[in-house]
């Protein structure tokens, strides 16, 4: 929506800082590939203290990975960019310390998602993922036009952090019996 209400110099700045800001929740990716068939199984047999402890567990070897990618892209964001992609691109820091918040919300929930899926609880992520994507979009109608670049990142992060609250609210519901 960027790339049709604006400029293609913004676009560049936000592409910019999204590939940079993508790296924080790689570390979830790797975690989620390992950890899926485990949070299967424990559900399957009703272990949910060894569920708690692994979805714990899962979520700060994410965060640790995360975590010092957050913290450099927030405090030192103008040196990443001038160093990755040239002095051109150092007005994008701004926008990657909004993705960087973001992203960190996503990983924090990011384990959350996978134990949804697994457990065969997958209709309350498309609930989630389906009200938030209309959120992200009406965000994005009303605030690019006026906010640019700047106001597509913000709805983007906002966006990740209204997913992991209601991730975390479905994670409190009580699974459907089938």
């Amino acid at each position: 929506m960027l790339g049709w209400m604006r400029n293609p110099e913004e676009v560049g700045l936000y592409k910019v800082a999204y590939q940079t800001a993508s790296l924080i929740p790689f570390g979830l990716m790797a975690v989620n590939t390992a950890i899926a068939p485990t949070l299967a199984k424990l559900y399957s047999i009703g272990k949910k203290d060894a569920l708690k402890r692994t979805i714990i567990a899962a979520t700060a070897i994410a965060l640790l990975f995360a975590s010092p990618l957050v913290f450099s892209f927030l405090l030192a964001g103008p040196w990443v960019i001038n160093h990755l992609y040239g002095n051109a691109y150092i007005e994008a820091s701004t926008v990657l310390a909004i993705l960087s918040i973001g992203f960190f919300f996503n990983t924090i929930s990011g384990v959350s998602w996978q134990f949804l899926i697994m457990s065969g609880q997958e209709h309350k992520l498309l609930v989630i993922l389906l009200l938030t994507v209309t959120i992200y979009l009406l965000l994005n109608a009303t605030i690019i036009p006026l906010w640019g670049v700047e106001g597509a990142v913000i709805t983007k992060a906002f966006s990740l952090a209204v997913i992991t609250s209601l991730v975390f609210c479905a994670l409190k519901l009580k699974p459907r019996r089938t």
